[in-house]
Parts: C-alpha cells; structure tokens; sequence
C-alpha cells in the first residue's frame, strides 16, 4: 500500500511517500496542550526534508556470495575452496580433513590412517611381455602388496620368479645365490609339493612348477605377494606369498605359500615380476598395492 502512516511511538507519526521510497517524522511538541488541527508544513513541527530517509535496498552480491529473488545472501555453488575453510594448520597433498574440536576452527589436516592398502597401478596383459616391471616404490608407503590374477604362461612347466632393484642400481638383480626362498604346498593328488633354495637368481613363489594353457586348458595362477619394510637398510628384503595355480607336471590344482628374501642389506626401489629362461606371460593382471603406517 503506498502512502502508508505508521505510528512510530508516543507524539510521533512516519508518513510514506506514494512508492514507499521515503517519509516524513511528524513529531508533535510537548508544548501542545490542545487539540488542533495543522497544515504541514508547521513552525511547531519538525518535519525533516522528505528525501532524507531511504527506505534500505539490499544490493545484488555477486562472486563467493550471490544474493536470491527475496534478497536473502547465500554462498555461491561450487564455491568454497580450501582457502575459505578455517584450519588450524597447512595442508598437505593427500592428507585427510579430521574434526579436532580444540583446535582454531575444530578442523585439522592429518595423514590418512595405516592399516590399509591402497591401490597404487594396475598392469593388464594383453600380449605376450617378459615380465612386469614396478620401477618405483614411493616413500610415502612401507609395505607392498602385489596381487597377480589368472596370469599365463606360454612355455609348460615353468617358474614364475620375482626380483628386485635395489637403491642405486638401474636394473634388476638376476645374478647367482642372490635370492633365497622356501615354498611348501599340496597338490589334489594329496601330495604335498615343495621347492626351496639357498641361493637363487630369482624368488620362486610357487612349490611347484606352472603348466600353460596351451598344454593345460585353462592353467593360470593366482598369487598374492606381500613386501616387508622395503625401504629400511638394516634387515634384508623379505616376502610372504600365497598361491593357488594349475601344476604343470600333472595339471593338478595346487595351493602354496612361501617365504623368502633378497639376500642384502639395501633399500628396494623396484619389483619385477617375470618368468625363468624366455618363459613370457600371455594375458592376466597384476596389481600394485602400497600400506602406509
């Protein structure tokens, strides 16, 4: 409604002009003692210039803020960034942002938890390769996991191996008595399988010998390898593997596990995953894990 008259408090009255732009305060003086009626403008009113008082208007924010159609602000969409958070410390690449109620805006960035492995690459084998190679173990994680899913070979009764690179060196280790190794196993035949050395060019992960598909239809392996400490240079490189494969002396099934190390004192910065003589893998997967502490 435009002209409005609002009664403001005791002996004042607020009168707005036809939009509602701006008013006018009549005050009626506490000399007056009787009823009177006046034509504005009046030498015992105050009136104040009509343009004097606004009406607020709220502006059109625009940026981080936005303003809606009632006017209200809100945070734009898609907007707030690290930089507008309020933390009690500086960030750091792949940390996690943690409630910390003590601390300046009960927000802090930490590093993510241990105990778990995270996925660090994937290698799918499509053609025939010698091995797949892991050139790079970072710091930011102590401990490896590899897990080598329905790998194949294209030469029967063969060894998968794995070597290593250490700290320094730019290829990886195959020479004589560098790898010793111990693998224990059964096959379906209710034998039990074993294969062992004390000196080795390469890390035997399975107790038994692997068939091809060729020979064995369907023969593959899975294998899980867990890599210790790898960085330290105080104890030697160890393993742990667990496996199930297709037996290339009978085509069995068979299970294994095995223990083994490179025979050093050196930080590892590679693994290789690859096969004795010119043995080649022909299709699979294998998968490179990291557990930080």
């Amino acid at each position: 409604m435009a002209g409005i008259i609002e009664v403001k408090d005791q002996g004042k009255l607020r009168i707005y002009d036809a939009d509602n732009s701006h008013y006018i305060d009549i005050v009626v003086p506490s000399s007056v003692t009787a009823n009177r009626t006046i034509t504005i403008p009046d030498a015992s009113f105050t009136v104040p210039q009509a343009d004097t008082n606004t009406v607020y208007t709220h502006p059109n924010h625009s940026g981080e803020v936005t303003s809606t159609a009632d006017g209200a602000t809100v945070i734009a969409d898609n907007i707030v960034d690290e930089a507008n958070l309020k933390v009690s410390n500086s960030a750091v690449n792949g940390y996690m942002l943690t409630a910390q109620s003590g601390n300046t805006g009960g927000l802090t960035w930490a590093e993510a938890g241990g105990g778990s492995f995270e996925k660090i690459s994937t290698t799918t084998i499509s053609s025939s390769v010698a091995s797949v190679d892991f050139n790079t173990l970072s710091t930011d994680y102590r401990d490896f996991r590899i897990i080598c899913s329905d790998l194949r070979i294209d030469t029967h009764q063969q060894f998968p191996i794995l070597k290593v690179k250490r700290a320094g060196q730019g290829s990886f280790d195959g020479g004589s008595n560098e790898y010793i190794y111990a693998n224990t196993g059964r096959n379906s035949q209710a034998g039990n399988i074993t294969e062992d050395s004390t000196g080795a060019n390469g890390l035997r992960f399975l107790p038994a010998n692997l068939a091809r598909d060729a020979t064995v239809d369907g023969a593959n392996m899975d294998v899980l390898i867990d890599c210790y400490n790898v960085h330290v240079t105080d104890s030697k490189f160890m393993i742990r593997a667990n496996s199930t494969f297709i037996e290339g002396t009978y085509g069995r099934a068979a299970v294994g596990m095995t223990g083994g190390y490179r025979n050093a004192l050196d930080a590892i910065i590679g693994i290789q995953i690859a096969c004795e003589g010119s043995t080649e893998y022909i299709s699979g997967t294998v998968t490179l894990y990291g557990r930080k502490i």
